[in-house]
Order: structure tokens, then C-alpha cells, then sequence
């Protein structure tokens, strides 16, 4: 019962992001107007506890993802100095990953990503303890790299 815990701990991130920001007369009552460190407006770059911080571009509709969902999304990956490392764009198709780590994705973007709803766009800054850490990723991603990734969130499956 490993995952209960992170779960939990996720989950207490997106609560503490969405309790601290702030929200406008017409967010009231309205569930759908919230993610994870905003309140229904674009624009924002807000810094969470973990380090992970995020903006929304677009803010979509619908159900929001939360930590353990599977998602389909496009996303594309610099490192700080602006070098693209990965682009699912430039594979011309977007991808699927479960939302959690281990076994799904890096720790970030179960940070980064919950509270996003489907037709979003979010800037994730994400610190390098919370990506790949003193190993990298290969040749594309040095050791010790923070990470900047934009995601569009197509679906929640």
C-alpha cells in the first residue's frame, strides 16, 4: 500500500495549491472554475511547495486530472538553456501515460499536471530532483537538469 501514501501526499499538494490561490466572485460554487494552483484564470506562474511551479496558458473544461488518471496529451520538453529535448508534436501524435510515479511518469508531472482539465495548456517548471535527478535521461538530458515541459491536456481516459 506503497501508492496510498503518495496519492495522498499529490493530493494534499493540489489541495494546498488550490486553497492559497485566490478566487473571484463568479468562482464560487463552481469546482469546475479550480486547478491545481489557479482559480480559473490563465496566466499566473505560481510556485508550489515541491519547487514544481506552473501557469496556466489555457484553462480547458470539464472533469480535472488528478494524480493515478490515465491521460492522452500533447507536451514538449526543454531544458533550462531552451534546448528541446522531446516534442510528442514533432512525432505528430499525442501520448498516453498514467499520472503517477513509480511506473507512470516523473515525479513533477504528478505534481505539475493534476488540476488541469481537458482543452488546458500548462507550463510546468519542474526541478531536477523531482525529474531524472544526478542520472539524466541519456545524451538529451544531463544529469542534474531542471526541466521545463508546455502540456496540453487532450483527455482523461
Amino acid at each position: 500500500m506503497k501508492t496510498a501514501p503518495r496519492f495522498l501526499i499529490a493530493l494534499a499538494v493540489v489541495a494546498l495549491a488550490c486553497g492559497c490561490s485566490k478566487s473571484s466572485k463568479s468562482d464560487k460554487g463552481s469546482d469546475k472554475s479550480k486547478t491545481a494552483g489557479t482559480a480559473g484564470a490563465a496566466g499566473k506562474k505560481i510556485t508550489l511547495p515541491s519547487g514544481v511551479a506552473i501557469q496556466d496558458l489555457t484553462v480547458g473544461s470539464g472533469t480535472a486530472a488528478k494524480a493515478g488518471d490515465k491521460i492522452n496529451c500533447h507536451a514538449t520538453g526543454w531544458l533550462t538553456n531552451g534546448k528541446k529535448f522531446w516534442s510528442s508534436h514533432d512525432r505528430g501524435q499525442p501520448v498516453d501515460f498514467n499520472l503517477r510515479n513509480p511506473g507512470g511518469v516523473i515525479k513533477g508531472w504528478v505534481i505539475g499536471i493534476p488540476g488541469m482539465m481537458p482543452g488546458g495548456k500548462r507550463k510546468i517548471w519542474i526541478p531536477s530532483a523531482l525529474a531524472y535527478g544526478s542520472r539524466g535521461r541519456g545524451a538529451a538530458i544531463p544529469a542534474d537538469s531542471d526541466l521545463i515541459f508546455e502540456v496540453e491536456l487532450i483527455a482523461i481516459r
